[in-house]
């Protein structure tokens, strides 16, 4: 009974929800790659992601079109599929080419309302044709060495009941890819930062010299490329002497920057970029671990 209760109060707080209300098929499901499903190559498709089923449901009786009943059931069909993140944790064989990758923070921000197909495919393509990736959809490899997404999540950020944690994705069925809950101080930053630091970790254990890390953090980017070396001359205090946040990650990931050349991308968060909502979908995962645990 009581496991029953954890469980629904977990999906209530961490899972997702992406109501597609014009698309192949009207429904609500879990997933990114499930929502992308019905909604790519759909013209006019209009989806957004929300954190309670209700919400979700009432989302697509609003904005459902008239003339998509004639490919969809009058009420939203739920088909919740957590086969994708199970995915994330099995191995490729070794020496499987990057080429056989295929392209997922605290708040549950929807995707923009009304975003087409189009746009996804605007939003997805931002390698470019003068670099050379062997990468599928923005996950893999390129000539910068591995292009990895991180991100952190926090239920309650900044209250005492917060729990934190961080995801790394690498591409579907790597090894690398990660769940974990936040030991220490619960924030959604601080679980940014470490999942940065662990990833570097990896990177250099598996013996990069080079890597691409993708955030939706802004605050992540600045910090280690714009306003360290100021902070670092100042005793890692601020223009107001007040001591720098998270400086002790910070400094962590300085460290580790000393053997690793590391490319920071940012990228935005929920708008169907697929290293980042499974990013996101596996900090999730990695909160939901403080609460089981």
């Amino acid at each position: 009974m009581l496991s029953s209760l954890a469980s629904r109060s977990l999906r209530t707080i961490f899972m997702p929800y992406y109501a597609v209300a014009r698309g192949y098929r009207v429904c609500v499901v879990e997933t990114w790659p499930e929502c992308e499903k019905h909604v790519k190559g759909f013209k006019g498709a209009r989806f957004k992601k929300f954190d309670n089923l209700e919400d979700a449901n009432a989302f697509v009786e609003t904005n459902r079109a008239s003339s998509s009943a004639a490919f969809a059931p009058k009420t939203a069909t739920k088909i919740f599929n957590t086969s994708s993140l199970a995915s994330v944790t099995k191995s490729f064989k070794p020496g499987t080419s990057a080429g056989a990758l295929k392209r997922t923070h605290a708040s549950t921000v929807g995707i923009p309302d009304g975003t087409s197909s189009e746009d996804l495919n605007d939003a997805e393509d931002d390698s470019g044709p003068s670099k050379r990736f062997a990468s599928v959809n923005g996950v893999g490899t390129n000539s910068q060495g591995p292009i990895v997404y991180t991100d952190g999540a926090c239920s309650s950020n900044g209250r005492y009941n917060a729990r934190a944690g961080y995801g790394i994705f690498w591409g579907d069925g790597h090894k690398n890819n990660l769940a974990a809950p936040l030991k220490g101080p619960a924030t959604n930053n601080r679980a940014e930062y470490t999942a940065v630091i662990v990833a570097l970790k990896q990177a250099i254990k598996d013996g990069h010299s080079h890597i691409t890390i993708k955030t939706d953090s802004n605050l992540l980017i600045q910090s280690m490329t714009k306003w360290l070396r100021g902070w670092k001359r100042n005793n890692f205090k601020t223009g107001q002497g007040k001591p720098v946040l998270n400086a002790d990650l910070i400094m962590e990931l300085d460290k580790l920057m000393e053997n690793i050349c590391v490319k920071f991308e940012h990228v935005n968060g929920h708008v169907g970029i697929y290293g980042n909502e499974m990013a996101d979908q596996l900090a999730r995962q990695g909160a939901e671990k403080v609460i089981r645990e």
